[in-house]
């Protein structure tokens, strides 16, 4: 298991990634083991070029050269099937070879400076590889604490609004918390993915780079494959193996099971996370997602004009915001609970503006004999805002008349919330006068109570 320990790799507080990894340590002992496999490698076909000449006492020091299996790698290679074949290979050749031309020493001696020119080019990468360490240093833990803060409010608003919907403000409600906490998994996600993707790069440049490596080794063989073929059959056995075991080897096999046994690196096959994939308490409730949103026109104080916003409307509240960004604009300008309102009259389909009135009720705390004039850009617009608001309206005004007299003998002061819970009252002032829209009367008391309308 990598990351943080969770395993759902969707949940909000799961890390798909090392988060206190040492990437840059472990792939420069890797390298640096691979200069010494190099050195044993450069140590062999030097030594081989010289047996071309004393053939029969050289082949024994050939046979133990290279280890079996390679010197101090511990894990790191695969013991069948990878890299360290080839070490088997060339111990049981050597036991049976008796024969090398001249030719062979002279086609040997050239791999030899391949294969050093190779080993110093990885003496600086090892250097290179050492001064990416401080690209793995971040934030996820802080940012993972910060996001179990915000769904725990979540958490708690939810259960507010189960007990009352009544006592809990606008800016408490569900919809309004959840867009806190996905602006704070952004920022987590943003710092796991810059972590995330510094594991990739540093993966995909060591995996390259040791291809490099596996490449220069495997066209070395194929170089003194062909010079062990011109041997007895011996040697053309020994050169068959080497062909499929070592050449034919995938240059990124060894580099993949690395990767794929060692937890400090990330499994090639996971995925980027993305927003839309991660869960987490109360994503999903009825609560926290809009019934509709859209632009409506709102009568501005004194009658002079309208101005247009943005209205989310959710099973409890319908928000005013200034845009329709939720992921910046996530404060809204007015918050008006369905509970406390109920609608008025509205346009019929033959008028040229289309306006619905909403009211304060008298029995309400928050909007009690207040209204809002809100206006939409075509009929059918205004009536499907207008349907589901009384839809909605309806609901509560019936869960109130059930619930309003058990809520009344149950509530004390030690268990009601605290006044941040409670909406602030948002007033539209009403003046004395009368005025004609779309042929329409409107008249407004001193009081404010209240707005008779006819279309």
């Amino acid at each position: 298991m990598r990351g943080n320990g969770q395993s759902d790799e969707n949940s909000a507080f799961f890390t798909p990634v090392p988060i206190n990894g040492n990437p840059t340590d472990v792939l420069s002992q890797r390298f640096s083991v691979w200069r010494k496999i190099l050195k044993e490698l450069i140590a062999y076909f030097e030594v081989a070029a010289s047996a071309q000449e004393a053939r029969s006492k050289e082949c024994f020091r050939l046979g133990g050269i290279v280890a079996v299996p390679f010197r101090d790698t511990g894990d790191m290679f695969l013991r069948q099937g990878g890299i360290q074949d080839t070490t088997i290979m060339l111990r049981d050749y050597h036991k049976q070879a008796t024969l090398h031309a001249a030719d062979a020493a002279r086609h040997i001696n050239e791999i030899v400076p391949r294969i050093k020119e190779l080993r110093r080019d990885l003496a600086l990468k090892i250097k290179e590889i050492k001064g990416l360490s401080g690209d793995f240093k971040n934030s996820v833990a802080k940012e993972q604490d910060l996001t179990k803060k915000q769904v725990a409010v979540l958490t708690e608003a939810l259960n507010a609004m189960a007990v009352n919907p009544h006592l809990v403000s606008g800016k408490y409600d569900p919809y309004i918390v959840k867009l806190a906490v996905e602006k704070q998994l952004r920022k987590q996600i943003e710092e796991e993915n810059y972590l995330h993707q510094a594991y990739l790069n540093i993966e995909t440049s060591g995996k390259a780079l040791e291809e490099i490596v596996v490449k220069e080794i495997q066209q070395a063989f194929d170089t003194y494959c062909g010079l062990l073929n011109r041997e007895g059959q011996d040697t053309l056995d020994f050169s068959h193996n080497l062909t499929i075991n070592l050449i034919g080897l995938p240059p990124a096999k060894e580099w993949d099971e690395f990767v794929r046994r060692d937890p400090n690196f990330v499994d090639p096959t996971i995925s980027v996370r993305k927003l839309e994939n991660i869960v987490y308490p109360g994503r999903d409730s009825s609560a926290t997602n809009p019934i509709r949103a859209g632009p409506l026109e709102r009568r501005t104080k004194y009658l002079k004009s309208y101005t247009s916003a943005w209205y989310v409307l959710t099973p409890t509240y319908l928000h005013e915001f200034k845009t329709s960004d939720r992921k910046n604009d996530l404060t809204p300008v007015m918050s008006l609970l369905l509970q406390d309102c109920h609608l008025s009259d509205h346009s019929d389909a033959s008028s040229h503006s289309f306006k619905f009135l909403m009211k304060g009720k008298q029995t309400g705390q928050f909007h009690r004999g207040h209204s809002w004039m809100f206006r939409a850009e075509s009929y059918e617009q205004m009536m499907v805002w207008y349907n589901d608001i009384k839809r909605l309206t309806e609901v509560s005004s019936d869960e109130e008349k059930n619930g309003k007299s058990n809520s009344l003998r149950t509530a004390t002061p030690s268990t009601r919330p605290s006044s941040e819970y409670y909406s602030r009252d948002l007033r539209t002032p009403v003046v004395k006068k009368s005025a004609s829209v779309d042929g329409s009367r409107l008249s407004y008391d001193s009081s404010g109570s209240g707005v008779e309308t006819n279309y």
